[in-house]
């Protein structure tokens, strides 16, 4: 009797131990197969990692990655980073001991507009692209100095003329190709009716425009504006929907639903060539026509016939258009055939720059960088008072 049960012990704990190693199994093996999935994601699929802090160990970390050192400690590019990028991997930090005390082994360098007023400058004959970044004109300053002529290898800013620009936004065509922005974009028109998703959609549009605004800086110039166009629309009997922060705060009231307007007015921060922003996707976003203020070309930016530009129409014009939507739907849909050819998307414009980075790139220094900086401007720096004039 004792024999059999000391058998029968012998015979659960074998069995125990061998459903514990096949249990263990099947669990490691799954594990192997999410890493393995995950792995062939990111193959495809890869971020780019902004680091704050930290050293790298040349020895421990061989990798393929693209490493960028931002060299204006200001220039706060973290919340620029969103998405994904199909281009390998890139790492952006601002931290300049992250590989000890040697700038070489950095693949790149932002400068930002701070550095052309700074004099702390990285050494020379260092092998790595320099890159120029604005992503603002705020900070534009006339730059004298002859030493950023032949510097930079690249810029990376919002006019159209840089290397690699600073898109906001982009429109896809069909194929999912980029249209614009772009110098010269090929556009096309739809003849088709507005599909009717969207005709369901704008034909329950009942108010006719608004504007909302939390920058108090261009409050001088808006105000007065928005009065014109209000004088204009009185003759309509129409009201511009205004929602404007009180205090010059940035807190607006945000009950406002966009969806119920039928224009959208909006002001850029600058009035200056190629700015634009996605501010302009808050009225794309919400099935409402941008009426625009700034300074670019949108012909260069957005579909022909899907905004109104206030910089060369007249109040009074606008006025009638709102009024005429208004009353006649068919007309409010041309503003909308774009969409049948067309969509506006964020973008990531550091994928770009990540993917230019991951390519041989033999680039020399930009030899015109003054001149093509300083524009017309230029004739500043032949003046004597000026600092560090050059001819």
């Amino acid at each position: 009797m004792e024999k059999t049960c000391k058998k029968n012990a012998l015979m659960f704990s074998i069995k125990n131990t061998l459903l514990l190693l096949l249990l263990v199994s099947t669990v490691m093996g799954f594990h192997i197969w999410i890493v393995c999935k995950a792995l062939s994601v990111l193959g495809d699929v890869t971020t780019i990692i902004v680091v704050n802090h930290g050293k790298r160990s040349l020895k421990s970390w061989p990798d393929d990655s693209v490493y960028i050192l931002n060299w204006d400690k200001h220039l706060d590019l973290k919340k620029h980073f969103y998405g994904c990028c199909t281009a390998p991997k890139c790492i952006l930090t601002k931290d300049k001991t992250y590989f000890g005390k040697d700038y070489k082994y950095f693949d790149a360098m932002l400068f930002s507009e701070k550095f052309l007023e700074s004099t702390n400058r990285p050494n020379a004959n260092m092998n790595m692209l320099n890159i120029f970044i604005s992503l603002q004109p705020e900070n534009k300053k006339i730059v004298c100095d002859n030493y950023y002529d032949n510097f930079f290898n690249l810029t990376f800013t919002y006019r159209l003329d840089s290397d690699i620009v600073w898109k906001y936004f982009v429109v896809l065509g069909l194929n999912r190709e980029i249209i614009a922005p772009s110098l010269s974009p090929a556009w096309n028109t739809s003849l088709n009716p507005v599909n009717q998703e969207i005709k369901s959609i704008i034909q329950q549009k009942t108010k006719p425009v608004a504007y909302i605004d939390s920058n108090c800086k261009l409050e001088n110039w808006t105000r007065p504006y928005l009065s014109k166009l209000q004088k204009h629309l009185d003759s309509y009997s129409l009201k511009i929907y205004m929602n404007i922060s009180k205090k010059c705060k940035k807190e607006v009231d945000n009950r406002i639903s966009l969806n119920e307007y039928m224009f959208y007015i909006i002001f850029e921060d600058y009035f200056v060539e190629d700015y634009v922003t996605r501010k302009i996707l808050q009225a794309y976003d919400n099935n409402a026509v941008p009426i625009i203020f700034g300074g670019a070309n949108y012909t260069r930016f957005l579909p022909p016939n899907s905004y109104i530009d206030g910089r060369v129409t007249n109040p009074s014009d606008i006025a009638k258009a709102i009024n005429e939507s208004l009353n006649n739907y068919t007309i409010y849909e041309e503003y909308f055939k774009w969409t049948n050819i067309y969509s506006i998307v964020n973008y990531q414009p550091f994928c770009d720059l990540c993917e230019v980075l991951n390519k041989p790139v033999n680039k020399p220094g930009k030899e015109d960088f003054r001149q093509w900086w300083n524009g017309q401007d230029m004739h500043q720096c032949l003046l004597p008072q000026s600092k560090n004039y050059t001819s």
